[in-house]
């Protein structure tokens, strides 16, 4: 019941996402799919497409936070928290198909997704919390 509580409270958190201006970066990338004979192009596009955005993702939102604490020249406490957000915007989404040397049919995804850090940085440090609750239970 706890675990169903706290993964509410996230899916709260990440729902309601702070609205603040902030810095917009804009990410670009693409993945090409290889297609097996017989596979329809529509899940040859959303695994190329999936693929380019899990691209995005990894380089947009990661965010360490580490402490280190020292007593009397011995390390007494190392943490170090990585939380990946991706709180993305998908603006143009392209699809390109060649054939390859060998006759099979290639797809590439070309994804431009937008970032709002500031969104990102708010999520987090409320993920943050909601994970201090979630231990306290």
């Amino acid at each position: 019941m706890k675990k169903i509580f706290c993964l509410l409270m996230v899916l709260i958190v990440l729902s309601f996402g702070g609205q603040c201006s902030a810095e917009i970066k804009i990410f670009h990338a693409e993945h090409s799919y290889l297609m097996n004979r017989g596979e329809p192009i529509k899940d040859a596009q959303d695994i190329a497409v999936k693929e380019a955005i899990r691209t995005i993702s990894e380089e947009a939102g990661v965010v360490i936070n580490s402490l280190s604490e020292l007593r009397d020249n011995q390390l007494e406490l190392d943490r170090i928290e990585t939380f990946t957000a991706a709180v993305l915007r998908v603006k143009s989404k392209t699809f390109g198909k060649k054939f390859t040397p060998d006759g099979n049919l290639e797809i590439t995804a070309v994804i431009d997704a937008e970032l709002n850090t500031d969104d990102v940085a708010e999520i987090l440090d409320e993920l943050r919390e909601a994970k201090k609750f979630c231990q306290k239970l």
